[in-house]
């Protein structure tokens, strides 16, 4: 009798996938047919032991060389069973997180690599406006407690905590320079303030006394509409927070700072925006996030004219980029009527007061002329803890105004808009605002003991390029009686 063969059923249980790299949260597979690829791998400079360093200790000497950096490419298609627009705003909220790279298992270059950026392109679109394909590329910066911020890391600026008012308002500018100087006053990137304006375009041409076209009940630079009661009574808000707070909200004035308000106070748009959207620098990135969250759209149909407001956002951009503020009218090198840079430094006290208690150079038994162990002159009127007012040595912008820096203390630093910078320290008070004009010989402050100091005096640098750019020796630009 032949022997029956009975076939078994045999339960094949799905190969569980592994990753082929992993960063933090986000896996990354080889295959162009896997559902998360990977792909482009490129590092600044070539990492010890075949690029792959198991190490896990700090490098000697880092903050002496530069950073080393990572960019790899990866692609989300709806088809593959990723969402793309899930995997941006992922991502968005993953800047400036800061996790090991593994590759393959082991571990790759340092061992912290902090998110930068990144780079989305080729966008591809479902008729209906729904975005089903990009392809992102991915750029992370070695990381380390203490040298970030002498190396450039991700380290957003300080926020300025009050409204612009005043000159801007009425210095009859453009409502699109107002609109520009007050966002970037108040610490918004370039590409964020540029997603911002795209999208005002389509909402009101960026005109604040605007009804919505249609009859919706829009009003506004951001056509806010009530859609229900609380948070969704938006335009109510607007109106009696104006009231509140003293503004007219019908104004560039008071729409702004409600704007300004309404992002940082109402949990959705913080949760969704906050910080991460200010930092922002790609401008795709910026117009689409704040379309999503603040105008609350989520689709890309025609009557929503995504290309228009992205349009918009890339010429605000190319125009304005290259300025924190833009130049008002009558101001000459971008300082303002009242500030206006005259190119001769004065001194730091009324009438040429104060003795010279510090040069600048090395300091602390330092002998090399390039230790700058002192970067600036301590210029001293007297003792105690309250001296004499401070004054701008020439007209210009405020760019920084600190409180209570371990070093610096209370300090200022002045933008001259000619390529230099002066920075005022260990001040008692600040009596100006960032984003304020100043003109040259205007009261900014009162000499002070703040920080890191022995005595009475105001710790003043010049430098060129940036607020901490090349450093410059005041006593051969200053003149106590100019």
């Amino acid at each position: 009798m032949a022997e029956k063969h009975i076939a078994k059923k045999v339960d094949k249980k799905p190969r569980r996938a592994k990753y082929f790299a992993q960063w933090g949260p986000k896996g990354f597979l080889t295959t162009p047919d896997k559902i998360v690829p990977f792909w482009g791998l490129k590092t600044t400079h070539e990492i010890k032991k075949a690029y792959l360093d198991k190490s896990e200790k700090e490098p000697k000497n880092v903050v002496q060389r530069n950073a080393l950096k990572v960019t790899f490419n990866t692609r989300y298609l709806k088809a593959s069973g990723t969402d793309p627009k899930d995997q941006m705003h992922q991502w968005y909220d993953l800047l400036g997180a800061k996790h090991p790279m593994y590759i393959c298992g082991q571990q790759f270059g340092s061992p912290l690599l902090q998110l930068e950026d990144v780079k989305w392109s080729n966008f591809i679109y479902a008729p209906d406006g729904e975005i089903i394909g990009v392809d992102a590329e991915i750029h992370l910066i070695e990381w380390y407690e203490g040298i970030e911020i002498d190396q450039g890391w991700f380290n957003p600026e300080p926020e300025n905590q009050g409204g612009v008012s005043g000159d801007l308002f009425n210095s009859g500018a453009s409502n699109e320079i107002i609109i520009w100087n007050f966002c970037r006053a108040h610490g918004y990137s370039a590409a964020a303030t540029a997603g911002i304006m795209g999208n005002m375009w389509q909402e009101s041409r960026l005109k604040p006394d605007t009804n919505e076209i249609g009859g919706f009940g829009g009003y506004g630079l951001c056509q806010w509409t009530n859609t229900g009661s609380g948070d969704a009574a938006r335009k109510t808000k607007l109106i009696n927070w104006c009231k509140t707070n003293g503004y007219d909200y019908r104004t560039l004035e008071g729409q702004l700072n409600f704007m300004l308000w309404e992002h940082k106070n109402t949990p959705y748009y913080w949760n969704n925006l906050g910080e991460n959207y200010k930092k922002l620098t790609d401008v795709w990135t910026a117009t689409d996030r704040w379309l999503t969250y603040y105008e609350g759209c989520t689709v890309r149909t025609a009557v929503v004219n995504w290309p228009g407001r992205l349009e918009h956002a890339k010429i605000y951009y190319g125009k304005y980029s290259k300025y924190n503020q833009v130049p008002l009218p009558g101001q000459s090198g971008g300082v303002g009527t009242s500030g206006v840079a005259t190119g001769k430094f004065g001194w730091m006290f009324a009438g040429g007061k104060g003795v010279l208690t510090q040069p600048l150079g090395p300091a602390y038994g330092g002998t090399s002329q390039y230790d700058y162990d002192h970067l600036g002159i301590d210029v001293s009127t007297g003792t105690g803890t309250i001296g004499s007012p401070v004054i701008a040595v020439d007209g210009g912008v405020v760019v920084i105004t600190g409180g209570e820096d371990w070093s610096y203390g209370n300090s200022v630093v002045i933008d001259h808009k000619n390529g230099y910078f002066s920075r005022y320290a260990h001040l008692y008070r600040i009596d100006v605002k960032r984003g304020q004009t100043v003109k040259k010989g205007q009261q900014i402050g009162i000499e002070g003991v703040t920080g890191n100091i022995t005595g009475l005096h105001v710790h003043f640098e010049l430098r060129y390029g940036s607020a901490n750019g090349q450093v410059l020796n005041p006593e051969k630009h200053l003149n106590r009686w100019g």
